[in-house]
C-alpha cells in the first residue's frame, strides 16, 4: 500500500530515470536509495498497523472484560491473529501482557463497585468475570495491597 510517487518523486517514472544514466553506479544509488525508501516506508506501516491491532484489542477487552470466557485466544480469533504473536505485539505496544491488562480492567472496575455500591462481593466478583468469590479477593489484594472489606470500608471513612 506504499505510493510510488512518495519512493520515486518526479514527474517522469522509476524506470525511465534508471535508463537515462549512461554509468551503472548512478542507477545502482538510485535502486539502493528506492530500497531505503521502501524499506522506511514498510516500517511506518507495520507501526500504525501494531497499534491500530493494539486499540481494536483494548476496544473489544473494555468491552468484553467482564465475561468469565474472556481469554487471549478469544481475543485473538476476533482479531484474526495467533495468540503468540499477539502475545509479543501486545507487550511491546503497552508493556504490559494481555493478562495484566485483563486483570487490571476487571480490578479497577471492582474498586469502583466495591466503593460506590452496596452489591455483596460475591456479586461484585461475578459483575467483573471472575465467578469464584476466594479467587477473587485473593486477586484483588494481590492487585490492590487490600481486601475487598477493607476498600469497602473506606468508602465508609473507616480505615
Amino acid at each position: 500500500n506504499v505510493p510510488l510517487d512518495a519512493l520515486s518523486p518526479g514527474r517522469e517514472g522509476l524506470l525511465y530515470r534508471l535508463m537515462a544514466y549512461p554509468e551503472p553506479g548512478r542507477a545502482r544509488q538510485e535502486l539502493e536509495d528506492l530500497a531505503d525508501r521502501l524499506t522506511r516506508s514498510i516500517r511506518e506501516g507495520r507501526a500504525s498497523m501494531s497499534q491500530l491491532l493494539i486499540l481494536q484489542a483494548l476496544e473489544f477487552l473494555e468491552a468484553h472484560y467482564a465475561e468469565e470466557d474472556m481469554s487471549i485466544e478469544r481475543l485473538c480469533r476476533h482479531l484474526h491473529l495467533s495468540p503468540s504473536y499477539f502475545s509479543v505485539l501486545f507487550k511491546r505496544e503497552t508493556q504490559k501482557t494481555f493478562h495484566q491488562t485483563l486483570s487490571e480492567m476487571r480490578m479497577n472496575r471492582a474498586m469502583l463497585l466495591l466503593t460506590t455500591t452496596n452489591e455483596k462481593t460475591a456479586q461484585i466478583a461475578l459483575a467483573v468475570g471472575i465467578p469464584d468469590p476466594s479467587y477473587f479477593s485473593y486477586a484483588f489484594k494481590k492487585h490492590f495491597g487490600l481486601s475487598p472489606s477493607q476498600a469497602r470500608g473506606r468508602k465508609a471513612g473507616a480505615p
